[in-house]
């Protein structure tokens, strides 16, 4: 056995080297002389080129204009400040869906968009026993659930023909659409009520009703839902509007903390 699995020291030291790369460009350090900032680093010169080379291929740093050394990518920093939008997001919307919870004896989730799946960053289940489970960091198809398909309902319908493509419409919506109009037929309807119902659709005996939150820009950037017993998602059941007007308010106060201010009386609009 090496030493390192010995030690319990499972690092990679080229990750490591990468890191320290990165966070040496984002010192301000541009790179552009080879030589040197291998001395700084400690990295061989046939190393560091391998990695700046790597690195800019990923996106993670890019040229300067004048082809004469690095600056962080628009993909580091995109990631960063996502970690940091989710992080806040979470922040905000957990109390809210705490009690959201409480109040009407369900379980409440958060989830985002990641691609074509939407992923759950948070939850908050009734002390009664659970009709769902899905835990945090489960990745649904979009399509399949009520969260997923409100959060399609505000793309443009190119998008969802992107990540919803007709060979597998049926798979990844569970059997609830057969064919690309019907989806984008149900996504009008969800995105102009700003809610998406489920009665038995993703598992047989659950039903769920989703909606968006929206930034200070506006923009989409999650959504949460109620999930219960079937029944009580259905078309006629006397508890559904107030499940409905339950969420919106949720939904809005959530909004307004991450600084939208076109909220109406139903929600997020």
């Amino acid at each position: 056995m090496s030493k390192s699995c010995a030690t319990g020291d499972y690092r990679v030291p080229p990750v490591m080297r990468a890191f320290q790369l990165l966070r040496y460009i984002g010192d301000g350090h541009d790179c552009s002389n080879v030589q040197q900032v291998s001395r700084a680093l400690g990295i061989s010169r046939t190393t560091l080129i391998r990695l700046l080379q790597t690195l800019k291929d990923e996106g993670a740093i890019e040229r300067l204009a004048d082809g004469q050394g690095y600056r962080l990518g628009i993909s580091l920093v995109s990631l960063a400040s996502r970690a940091l939008q989710e992080r806040d997001l979470v922040a905000v919307a957990l109390p809210v869906l705490r009690a959201l919870s409480d109040a009407q004896g369900l379980s409440a989730y958060l989830g985002i968009r990641d691609g074509d799946s939407s992923l759950y960053l948070a939850r908050q289940t009734p002390e009664r026993s659970l009709v769902s489970n899905i835990r945090v960091g489960s990745r649904l198809p979009l399509p399949a659930t009520s969260i997923g398909r409100i959060l399609l309902a505000h793309l443009d319908p190119a998008q969802v023909s992107q990540l919803v493509p007709e060979a597998r419409l049926d798979e990844l919506s569970a059997g609830l659409f057969h064919d690309p109009e019907a989806l984008q037929a149900a996504l009008r309807q969800d995105r102009a009520a700003n809610l998406s119902w489920s009665a038995g659709h993703y598992e047989t005996d659950v039903g769920s009703c989703a909606a968006a939150l929206r930034d200070a820009g506006g923009e989409v950037v999650g959504a949460i839902n109620l999930v219960g017993a079937r029944p009580l998602f259905e078309v006629g059941h006397p508890r559904r509007s107030e499940l409905a007007d339950a969420l919106g308010r949720a939904a809005g106060r959530i909004s307004a903390e991450l600084g939208y201010s076109g909220i109406g009386s139903g929600g997020v609009s």
